[in-house]
């Protein structure tokens, strides 16, 4: 009894044989996608959201429980 499955053309890539994990900035050029040129730019962000820690805290243990609660 004959059996019509091909075989992968490519095997999967093994450490050691000359395959290395790609970079951020490849993975982002491959795919299209512009970060920010200036990761610094990033601090801060959010920082107006809440009227202070107390609430940023409320929302982080609101956020938990609706992650445990499956919400």
């Amino acid at each position: 009894m004959s059996h019509d499955a091909k075989a992968p053309t490519t095997s999967p890539p093994v450490k050691g044989d000359g395959w290395r994990s790609k970079t951020l900035a490849e993975l982002m050029a491959e795919q299209g996608v512009n970060g920010p040129q200036d990761p610094d730019s990033l601090s801060g962000d959010g920082a107006d959201y809440w009227a202070d820690d107390a609430e940023f805290e409320q929302f982080l243990a609101w956020l938990r429980e609706s992650r445990r609660e499956g919400r």
